[in-house]
């Protein structure tokens, strides 16, 4: 008996010791997580802070470029609208500066007057670029140590100057400060050599240093400093310790990605962090020995065990005809109801249902109430066997709290809810589980359907604001092309030229306004097709007009090539293949580096059926590429890839998605390859229907046509030449090279073999196409025309191509209706051929009664009506309308133009009055719609207001053109 004694009482030892031995290493591996924890939300908190000064970087360079754009509008001599535009701006700590690079004039917000830079002073201001930000410097004005946001650009009338934006370094400190542990730790933002650009603005930070690595060398080991700049200069975040003034610090380090060496670096006191750490860990290490008294009471409970049996008997008796009435209640009910020991803690009674509930089994959870597991309570509240002692009877206790079901994982929401009952020894602790999962759940999907509404609301929001990247992509040409053609006003060539790609820039600019008003119609598979014609030449040489500027401005090479084309007028939706395209190509410039390639190729496919043709364009470039993991989402919604490159590009994530959506809508497939570092390669096929065209199978004898030189260093250019013409009855030979051309041009001479034209190429190893047409034109008589082929625009050679003896110029790709065009062109500056004179005059003698609200667009309309001479009555509105029309004479108007958004009376019931009226021709007069509203459904809501045509703002005049010939000869 003795030995069993001494057997028992070493068991307790051990289990003792083994219990305060678990302890120890919990608390020990606690207050390492702990401390792991702190750093790791520290460094957080210095990365939030990074990205909130980068964000503050990025709205200053913003602002300071539209600031820029703004004096770009204005000429460098107009000092009064400078500074005007300067006085309104800036605040207390603000100071904003324009400097004319040429003049060396500077104006600031600060000054009434301009001021005069020294030499020095301007050949500083001289070294700045482009557009960045200027590290501390003293302002002159104020004394103060000042950030600057500067833009270079060019006044009005071409006068280089600077835009720059100074902000004091105080007020962002005031702003970007970060302190920790009350005031104990605080961050700094330091270049790449060390330097605080900005410290704390608390009067508790360290201000006695002014770089940080100077400071960490004095007491700190060399490689540790070594290995801290390299990771810094590797742009990485991370938790780093240093001894500063003889105490250890932990060191939070992130980069500021918007600024190259720029870092946010965070330093706290290892010893304030410790002290948060023990204060929590003083916490565990209550509720640990608060568990450890529980099992030394449980322990003393199974040593008095024998002598209490008769009275636990009585209570389990009683508690199992408890566990009766609660096992028929927890069947239909998802309440866990517990009852525990007022004094011991320990679980007398536990329903049955706890099994479904939890995933538990009742025996489990009334072995150990740590059965049911750690749960986490909402409002970081908890509850402690202390707290249940200090409950008096009658008392209770509402939480609510998550826990997780032990068989599926599932999370569960529930109110828990402690009862103190009874008297006495005899009180009970009753907790009640009330499981309110499906209430939650129901209220989370709530919230989930608000918070996608709020993103999608979002996120359309961000992409209406980034649009205006895709707007002034044609917006630049048309600029552009507006200055050259008042530079060139005096040159009827070049102005035609330069209105022919205002018209493609301005059309396809239209349809991108349409296509974003559209966007709702894209996501809900509404949108529709517009089939129309399409001269695949004209298509080509649009998407040209478009895009060269463009990779000019970067100095990237683009080229045009066909395979195989033989099909040029085909059936389709022009616009959108040119959107599709377009946003293809945009895309391919944006993300091609400075001096890259960018391809388009046409390939004519094997047909399937004899009715339609089936083309292959496929983009190619050299550019940044994509990763493999981003071509998996590249046609999601709002899809961008986020990276140091992409990120300082706009875009709304939306291009790749509608493009995607327009071809498969036109039956035609999208496909892309692309690696990061080498370029990407788009592939659309589409099937379009093959135009039925009226043949002029005598042009090429009408224009004295039979034989053709082409001259190219590209042997695949002139076979395509060459297959392109093969059933014009057309001879074509090809020489390669300028040295060729001579010597083939020379031996037909002498066969007695002559050449009715040459097609030239520009570029061409060796001996060049201006050399190699000078040595040409002095071979061939002067009526022979020499055509320049090139993709290089005609104005960067065009005086010198015709000293030379080069008649005209056509764009590569080689077109068959470019080609006969160039040929009517050329021939008709010699002579008069038939068809070959304008047609400005097709609608002479038409009278037009027209009502247009705006005076504006009334006056454009009126000057465009006027120049094909046509008569044109105005009214301003769908009233007058009505009221001039009934008054006319029978005949006095051939056709009537409305537009539809108008006061008093809108252009539908202005129709439908003139239809319904008294006058004899108000059923037969054409009637044409000429509004802004140019969807589908607004054409069939003017064909239904008894109208005869719709015409879409703004006035494209060959299409007005065209519909009021067709519409005045039919009712005639």
């Amino acid at each position: 008996m003795r030995i069993k004694r001494i057997g028992v009482n070493c068991l307790v030892v051990i289990i003792l010791s083994s219990i305060l031995l678990g302890c120890y290493s919990y608390i020990k591996s606690v207050k390492t997580s702990l401390w792991m924890q702190n750093a790791e939300q520290t460094l957080e908190i210095t990365s939030q802070g990074g990205h909130a000064f980068e964000t503050y970087i990025t709205i200053e360079q913003d602002r300071v470029h539209s600031l820029a754009n703004k004096m770009s509008e204005i000429e460098s001599h107009e000092d009064g609208k400078i500074l005007n535009n300067l006085n309104l701006l800036g605040g207390e700590t603000s100071n904003y500066t324009v400097v004319d690079l040429d003049k060396g004039i500077f104006y600031s917000n600060r000054l009434d007057e301009r001021r005069l830079l020294s030499m020095e002073e301007l050949e500083f201001y001289r070294t700045f670029s482009g557009k960045g930000i200027r590290e501390n410097y003293l302002n002159l004005y104020d004394g103060q140590n000042t950030m600057g946001v500067y833009e270079c650009f060019l006044f009005a009338d071409g006068a280089h100057g600077l835009m720059q934006k100074g902000e004091r370094v105080s007020a962002l400190s005031k702003e970007f400060s970060i302190s920790f542990y009350n005031e104990s730790g605080f961050s700094y933002i330091t270049n790449q050599d060390g330097d605080v650009l900005i410290r704390p603005y608390h009067k508790n930070s360290n201000r006695t240093f002014s770089n940080l690595f100077d400071v960490i060398a004095e007491e700190n080991d060399e490689e540790n400093l070594r290995t801290f700049k390299e990771s810094l200069a590797n742009g990485h975040s991370g938790v780093i310790q240093f001894s500063f003034n003889g105490a250890e610090n932990i060191v939070t380090f992130s980069p500021i990605k918007v600024m190259d060496g720029w870092y946010i670096i965070s330093v706290i006191p290892s010893s304030v962090i410790m002290e948060y750490t023990d204060y929590i860990l003083q916490s565990s290490q209550i509720f640990i020995f608060a568990v450890f008294i529980v099992f030394l009471i449980g322990l003393i409970f199974l040593l008095f065990e024998r002598q209490s049996r008769k009275r636990i008997e009585k209570k389990e008796q009683d508690i199992q005809y408890r566990e009766q009435l609660f096992s028929i209640l927890s069947e239909y009910i998802d309440d866990v109801f517990l009852m525990l020991n007022s004094e011991s803690y320990v679980v007398e009674y536990v329903t049955p249902n706890v099994n479904r509930v939890l995933g538990i089994s009742p025996d489990a959870v009334a072995a150990s109430l740590e059965s049911l597991g750690k749960a986490t309570y909402t409002e970081e509240k908890t509850i402690s066997y202390s707290d249940l002692a200090l409950m008096k009877p009658g008392q209770a206790i509402i939480m609510e709290s998550e826990r997780t079901h032990r068989n599926t994982g599932e999370k569960r929401w529930f109110y828990e809810t402690v009862y103190r009952v009874g008297e006495g020894q005899s009180d009970k602790f009753i907790v009640v589980l009330s499981d309110r999962t499906k209430e939650r759940q129901n209220k989370f999907a709530l919230e989930t359907a608000l918070n996608a509404a709020n993103a999608a609301n979002k996120a359309k929001s961000t992409f209406l604001n980034n649009i205006s990247h895709d707007i002034r992509t044609p917006m630049n040409a048309i600029v552009g092309l507006t200055v050259l053609l008042n530079h060139d006003a005096g040159d009827p060539e070049r102005v035609k030229e330069y209105t022919r790609k205002i018209t493609a820039s301005s059309q396809y600019l239209l349809g991108l306004i349409n296509d974003v008003l559209d966007m709702s119609k894209i996501e809900s598979g509404k949108t529709t097709l517009n089939v129309t014609e399409i001269n695949l030449a004209e298509l080509i040489d649009e998407l040209g007009t478009m895009i060269r500027p463009q990779t000019k401005a970067k100095q990237q090479e683009f080229e045009l090539f066909l395979a195989d084309v033989t099909m040029e007028h085909l059936i389709g939706d022009r616009m959108r293949i040119n959107q599709v395209l377009i946003n293809i190509l945009s895309n391919a410039v944006k993300y091609t580096p400075v001096g890259g390639r960018i391809q388009l190729t046409v390939t004519q496919l094997p047909q399937k059926t004899k009715d339609f043709v089936r083309l292959r364009f496929e983009v190619q470039d050299n550019g940044i590429g994509m990763s493999e993991e981003f071509l998996h989402v590249i046609f999601e919604p709002f899809a961008r890839e986020i990276n140091s490159v992409t990120n300082q590009i706009q875009g709304t994530g939306l291009g790749m998605p509608i493009t995607k959506n327009l071809v498969e809508l036109m039956g035609g497939t999208i496909d892309v390859k692309s690696r990061q570092g080498e370029g990407s390669i788009f592939t659309v096929d589409l099937e379009l229907r093959i135009q039925e065209q009226n043949v002029d199978e005598k042009f090429w004898e009408n224009h004295g046509i039979t034989r053709v030189m082409v001259v190219d260093d590209d042997e695949s250019i002139c076979i395509n030449v060459i297959r392109v013409m093969e059933d014009t009855g057309v001879s074509v030979r090809y020489a390669l090279g300028g040295d060729n051309a001579i010597r083939q041009i020379g031996e037909a001479h002498q066969e007695g073999i002559r050449f009715d034209l040459v097609l030239l190429d520009w570029k061409m190893p060796g001996m060049d196409g201006i050399q190699t047409a000078r040595k040409i034109r002095a071979m061939l008589p002067e009526h022979i025309p020499i055509l320049l082929l090139t993709a290089y625009e005609w104005d960067e050679i065009e005086e010198e191509a015709l000293a030379a003896g080069i008649d005209g110029f056509l764009a590569k790709p080689f077109f068959l209706t470019s080609f006969k065009q160039a040929i009517v062109t050329v021939q008709a500056k010699e002579q008069k051929l038939p068809g070959s004179e304008d047609s400005d005059h097709i609608l002479a003698g038409i009278t037009i009664l027209a009502a247009e609200d705006n005076e504006l667009n009334a006056e454009i309309l009126l000057e465009l009506l006027n120049m094909n001479n046509v008569t044109c009555d105005l009214v301003s509105n769908g009233q007058e309308l009505v009221e001039a029309f009934e008054k006319s004479e029978p005949g006095q108007y051939d056709l009537i133009l409305t537009d539809i958004q108008m006061p008093v009376m809108d252009g539908y019931d202005a129709a439908r009055a003139i239809r319904a009226g008294s006058h004899t021709r108000g059923k037969v007069i054409p009637i044409v719609a000429m509004t802004a509203n140019a969807f589908a459904e607004d054409v069939k809501e003017a064909m239904d207001a008894g109208m005869d045509a719709h015409v879409a703002k703004p006035i494209d005049m060959k299409n007005l053109e065209a519909v009021i010939t067709e519409l005045v000869k039919k009712k005639h």
